[in-house]
């Protein structure tokens, strides 16, 4: 019974415990701030520059941005000018326009916002769709 035992040791690697873990573990779902991250909201020469980098393996919907001012109160966007993107078989929304890497965005604006609010929705590649999102945002003006 001892020599069973000490071959059974000897066939054992030195860290049993990895015996007992998942060879794939599920690959890890990033926090919506780390797959869609925001950049500074510029203003600088008559435009608006918006930009979010997105993380590899996610997408942001295109129909669900969404840029509206919030101060000073009165003053207009118009309907943000969005890049076409990219055609995606959505599972939840059949064929959609995404955005993958990174949404860079100019608006031509007259006049500085002061403060914006941002909306938008994205997934995680076969893994997680995130809520939908909303940010305001201080415009920083560069003169």
């Amino acid at each position: 019974m001892l020599a069973a035992s000490l071959m059974l040791t000897a066939a054992c690697p030195a860290d049993a415990g990895s015996l007992l873990k998942p060879r794939d573990s599920a690959p890890a779902i990033l926090p919506v701030n780390d797959a869609f991250q925001l950049q500074p909201v510029l203003w600088r020469d008559g435009k608006l520059d918006i930009s979010l980098d997105i993380a590899p393996g996610c997408y942001l919907y295109r129909d669900k941005i969404q840029v509206e001012v919030l101060e000073p109160t009165g003053l207009k966007l118009g309907r943000v000018a969005l890049p076409p993107g990219e055609l995606h078989q959505d599972e939840h929304f059949g064929v959609v326009r995404v955005f993958r890497q990174q949404l860079a965005v100019q608006h031509r604006v007259d006049h500085p916002p002061q403060r914006l609010r941002i909306r938008y929705q994205g997934c995680a590649e076969g893994l997680v769709c995130y809520p939908p999102q909303v940010r305001e945002v201080t415009v920083e003006s560069l003169r």
